[in-house]
Formats: C-alpha cells, sequence, structure tokens
C-alpha cells in the first residue's frame, strides 16, 4: 500500500490520460520522456554554486515522477528500474547541503517517492540504506532547524510547506519500522509547529503572500503531504490541516489579467505552471508537462467561477472593467523573503496586451537578497526599479504597509510608514484603455518626488502628465524581459496639492490634469 502516493495512483493517472485529447498528448510526452531518461542513464550530480544540491535535487524528482508516471501508463519495468541507480548515486554525495534544507527537503521528497512507487523494484538493503539516509541527512536536520527556531519555521513563506510537507513524507515512509518509528512522530509534530504561521497566513480563496507560483509550489507539497496524513494515521496529524493551501482557485483567477499573465508582484511570475489541483480536466493548458497532472487533475473549490470585477485580499487588490484590468499589492512591504518594494506599483491590462508590468524576479545570489534588513534596497528590489511613488524622505521599507479599498469606481491605496500616513494613490478607468492615476502627499515632505511607470518592451503608452512636468525614459532589463520607464519628478507642493496622470497606447503629451474624481 502507498504511504504518500493515493492507494489508486496507477489506476488514476491511466484514467488521467484519457481525459482529453490534451491529456493523451501528454501522457506521451511523458512515456518518451521516460525513455530518453532512461536511456541516458543514472543521474549526474553537477558542482553547484555555494554547495548547493538544489539543481540536483530538481533533476532527480523530475527523473522520479517520470519514471513512476511512465511505469503507470505502460507497466514497462525499465522505468521503475532506472531508479535504483538513481538512489545509489544520491547515497554517494559527501553532502545534502548541508546548510541548505530547502535542497536537503526537495531532494529527500524526491528519494521518498521514489521509494514509495517504485518500493518492488528497489532491493530491500537499498531501501534501508535510503530511509537510513532519509533519517540521518535530513529529519535529524530538520528536527534541529525548527526546535533551533529557525525564520522559516516562524514566519509564512514557501519554505515552510516545502520542508514540513518532505518532513511529514519521509516521516511516512520510514516510520513503518519500529526502530524509526519514535524520530518519525517527532518530525512530524515540528513539521506541524513549523506550518503554524504560513498557515495563519492563507487569505480567503488560498490567497497567499508570495503570489500565485510560489502558492502552487507550497501547494504540490502541501497535496502530498495531505495524501502521507491520509494513508498513514500513525502520523497524527489531520489531513485538513493543508485544506486552506489548496483552496487556491480564488487566486490564480483574481490575479490572471485578460492577457493571460499573471499580476506577478515580488519574485512570482506571469506565466504560472498548472496548479495542483486544478483547472478543470477541460481546460488543461498548452505546456503543461509535469508527470503528476495527469495524477492530481482535480478540480479546485470555485473553478468555474468567473474572476469578480473587485478583490481586496489581505495581500493583492483587484479592480476590473470591461476589457481593463489593475491589480495592486497591499499589506506589509516586507511581509516575505520575495517581496520588493513595490507598493502602489500598478500592473494592468487592456485586452490581451500588457501595458503596465512588475519588471520580475531579482538576483537571487546577490549578497543580502534574503536578509529582511537589506533586500529592499538592492537593485531590481528598490522602489525605484518599479511603477510606483517614491517620497524622498519615506523610502519603502520593513515598516511600510498599504491599504486598499474601493471609493466609487476608483481603487484607492493608502501608504503608510509605522502607522502614520504617507500618501494616497487613486487609480479609475477614465474609458475603456484609459487609466487615471492621482496621487497625493499625506505628509510633509523635503524634496522632490520620483514619479514612475513600467512600461513591458513593445509597448507604448501616452501619458497625460501633469502641466511643468518633463517626462524622463529609461530602459529596463531583467531576466523576464525589458521595456521602459516612463517617470518625471513631483515637486513637494505639487504632491501635496495633487497630481494626475492618464495612461493611454500612444505618444507623450503634457496636459494641466491636477484634479481628482
Amino acid at each position: 500500500m502507498p504511504l504518500i502516493l493515493p492507494t489508486d495512483w496507477r489506476g488514476r493517472v491511466r484514467r488521467g490520460a484519457g481525459l482529453s485529447p490534451d491529456h493523451a498528448a501528454l501522457s506521451q510526452r511523458v512515456l518518451a520522456r521516460a525513455v530518453e531518461l532512461a536511456q541516458a542513464g543514472p543521474v549526474v550530480a553537477e558542482s553547484e554554486p555555494g554547495g548547493r544540491r538544489l539543481g540536483f535535487a530538481r533533476t532527480l524528482a523530475d527523473r522520479v515522477r517520470h519514471a513512476l508516471v511512465a511505469h503507470a501508463l505502460s507497466a514497462d519495468p525499465k522505468h521503475l528500474q532506472l531508479l535504483e541507480s538513481d538512489l545509489r548515486v544520491a547515497l554517494d554525495l559527501p553532502d545534502w547541503a548541508d546548510d541548505h534544507l530547502l535542497d536537503m527537503a526537495e531532494l529527500a521528497t524526491a528519494l521518498a517517492l521514489a521509494l514509495d512507487g517504485a518500493g518492488p523494484f528497489v532491493s530491500r538493503d537499498l531501501a534501508d540504506e535510503v530511509a537510513d539516509a532519509l533519517c540521518r541527512r535530513f529529519l535529524i536536520r530538520a528536527i534541529a532547524s525548527v526546535q533551533g527556531g529557525s525564520r522559516w519555521s516562524r514566519q509564512a513563506g514557501n519554505w515552510a510547506f516545502v520542508c514540513g510537507g518532505a518532513m511529514i513524507m519521509v516521516a511516512a515512509v520510514v516510520g513503518s519500522h519500529q526502530a524509526r518509528a519514535g524520530l518519525a512522530q517527532t518530525a512530524t509534530r515540528a513539521a506541524q509547529a513549523a506550518l503554524g504561521p504560513s498557515l495563519a497566513a492563507i487569505g480567503p480563496d488560498g490567497e497567499w503572500p508570495e503570489g500565485v507560483v510560489y502558492r502552487d509550489l507550497a501547494a504540490a507539497y502541501g497535496w502530498l503531504a495531505m495524501q502521507a496524513a491520509q494513508n498513514v494515521p500513525a502520523l497524527q496529524i489531520s489531513p485538513d490541516t493543508f485544506r486552506p493551501l489548496l483552496r487556491g482557485a480564488g487566486l490564480r483567477a483574481a490575479l490572471t489579467g485578460p492577457s493571460g499573465l499573471i499580476a506577478d508582484f515580488g519574485d512570482d511570475l506571469p506565466q504560472a505552471p498548472l496548479p495542483v489541483l486544478g483547472p478543470p480536466h477541460r481546460h488543461l493548458p498548452d505546456g503543461a508537462f509535469d508527470p503528476l497532472h495527469l495524477l492530481w487533475g482535480c478540480q479546485m473549490e470555485g473553478d468555474d467561477a468567473p474572476p469578480p470585477p473587485v478583490f481586496l485580499g489581505r495581500y493583492h487588490a483587484v479592480l476590473r472593467q470591461g476589457d481593463d484590468f489593475l491589480a495592486l499589492r497591499i499589506g506589509d512591504c516586507a511581509a516575505h523573503d520575495h517581496a520588493h518594494a513595490d507598493l502602489g506599483a500598478p500592473v494592468w491590462d487592456h485586452g490581451r496586451q500588457r501595458l503596465l508590468t512588475d519588471p520580475g524576479r531579482g538576483d537571487y545570489a546577490a549578497p543580502g537578497y534574503f536578509d529582511p534588513t537589506r533586500r529592499l534596497a538592492l537593485p531590481g528590489v528598490c522602489e525605484t526599479d518599479h511603477g510606483t511613488l517614491t517620497l524622498p524622505d519615506f523610502p519603502q521599507a520593513a515598516q511600510m504597509s498599504a491599504e486598499a479599498g474601493m471609493q466609487g469606481d476608483a481603487l484607492v491605496l493608502t501608504m503608510r510608514a509605522a502607522g502614520q500616513l504617507l500618501w494616497q494613490r487613486r487609480l479609475w478607468f477614465a474609458a475603456p484603455g484609459h487609466l487615471r492615476i492621482a496621487d497625493r502627499s499625506l505628509r510633509g515632505i523635503t524634496g522632490p518626488a520620483r514619479w514612475q511607470a513600467v512600461v513591458p518592451q513593445g509597448v507604448t503608452v501616452l501619458a497625460d502628465l501633469p502641466k511643468g512636468t518633463v517626462a524622463e525614459h529609461g530602459r529596463w532589463a531583467s531576466a523576464k524581459g525589458g521595456g521602459t520607464r516612463l517617470g518625471f519628478e513631483v515637486t513637494a507642493d505639487a504632491l501635496t496639492a495633487g497630481v494626475q496622470v492618464g495612461l493611454r497606447v500612444g505618444s507623450v503629451q503634457a496636459v494641466d490634469t491636477n484634479h481628482h474624481p
């Protein structure tokens, strides 16, 4: 009986392959890729910067998923037989990136899934070696990390679900052996404690502070951990623990514009992979290539519901009007390890075109990137690289936050620093494809502020600027692409009185629009 995977997982994979022509095509791609992997020989552990093992862990996970699903589809034993050599490669590694628990967690999950799905094709001696290594090299270190108060176990983030979920899955696999049962129970209790802050951070409709892509990564581990909890009651963890995380159709729908792109604030991505529990089978998108999509094709709660015209969550605010879509990030500026100083920076679609965008992920390898006291000042993360308003005396920092609400047809964002009002931004659609943005300082500033918008490459936006201002254009580029930064300076007096900008497709001209709706 499986310990992590659903009890009828092979049958579910075969049924999944017959759900639609797209699913049938996916199953054929999985089989073809599995044959390629088998012919390529065992997985190779290449050197990674900083002593990491994340690349190896994800390569191994991809091979395990392809092998398991290909065997379920074909019953050909060669797909599982190759995993024995992969397991030995992992065992022979001198370390599993001992200073990087995330790498260890993803590697441990891949090994646990291999043991769970390929059990009859793995020798008893090798299975015992792997189980022993999972205890020594991962569970004991993960328990110590939680008990030592590591940051991932105290604050909301996808790490809690990746690492905590891995602890639960590994505990399910190794805990059936009496000598390991006590360690497995200790690991499960530690995982539950570490999951607490992240479970509390989940908002309505599965809303997640890190955005859609990281929510889906977390949900993948949560879904598998939930299956393990159902299969192994001795773990003493309720499968319902993970259900708030798996209620995420509303978040994806709310943050996806008519362009088909996601409002990807911070380190999120504009195009996300297929979510763990949906969309419905008939909506399988082109390019879906995770073999487990044939296993976890369940419809999410509310998956068929159209996105609401207004979405005001804990972390995001969205306004839709006809073919126009507008999204903002709200909440604490430094709410998580992937947050940018982008409060007030709109993402705007009109029809199939994205007109205002987020510049994309920062450089994860930059010194201090995951240090909350340094990250918001780094290039690519700081507010001057985003399409927002920069006040000279109050740069966006950890103590800042934003809240949003509707006033008539306008979405209104209010910025605060340590609870004190700073500035307010009103956004509304004056006509289809015509966005108005009105800004007003709520606190005295000593010098000019900087107004900026980020326009994707290949898009030209007409800007109706306040009279007397001069538009400045600069290029921007990131791993996601590039485009133009449109900006200008605003005097302290003008911002106190209020300034307004209109944005449309076209060229630049200056008009007097210093009024509010």
